[in-house]
């Protein structure tokens, strides 16, 4: 029984990855009956080029969530690794929005072409998440350097420092009587 949480896992990793398999064709499906067979005279250059890059990004977010879940078996074929829990959240997390997004945007583009600018989403969070994870903590460093601010922490220093020194005199003070 020590490998039930793997078999666990296991199993409900093949189940999100055929739901989400599920999800991109049924909507890969109905967009293209709908706007092929119905509303082909409306498909222009940029709706074919979003309708690609739709269908890459849903490709690559999926065959990256298969790959972290991917699970490895012995030669005999007993379960080594579950792989990645997909539930656990993490990037396989952010693989499924963009599959969420994309599904949504390919249902409403076949109602209204303005929908495809929903897709935008996707980058703006990116650069939301990376400026808040990175780029903004390393450049408001770089804007805090200057001078005030070294004269406020040796200010602070000093301050410190000097409470010290009276902490130390006092503490040697009741040394000395003894």
């Amino acid at each position: 029984m020590a490998n039930s949480s793997n078999k666990r896992i296991y199993e409900a990793n093949k189940r999100i990855l055929s739901l989400h398999l599920n999800i991109v064709l049924i909507s890969l499906v109905l967009f293209l009956l709908v706007r092929i067979g119905w509303q082909f005279d409306s498909m222009s250059t940029w709706i074919w080029v979003a309708a690609a890059g739709v269908v890459g990004s849903d490709a690559i977010c999926y065959s990256l969530l298969a790959a972290s879940g991917r699970a490895s078996f012995s030669p005999s074929g007993e379960l080594l690794d579950a792989g990645h829990d997909l539930d656990a959240g993490g990037l396989s997390e952010y693989y499924k929005d963009v599959i969420y997004v994309n599904c949504a945007v390919k249902a409403l583009s076949v109602f209204f072409n303005a929908a495809w600018l929903i897709w935008a989403v996707i980058p703006v969070f990116a650069t939301y998440k990376v400026w808040g994870m990175f780029l903004g903590p390393l450049v408001m460093s770089w804007f805090s350097r200057g001078d005030q601010q070294s004269d406020q922490m040796d200010e602070a220093t000093a301050k410190r420092l000097a409470k010290k020194e009276r902490q130390a005199a006092r503490a040697e003070k009741f040394n000395t009587r003894r």
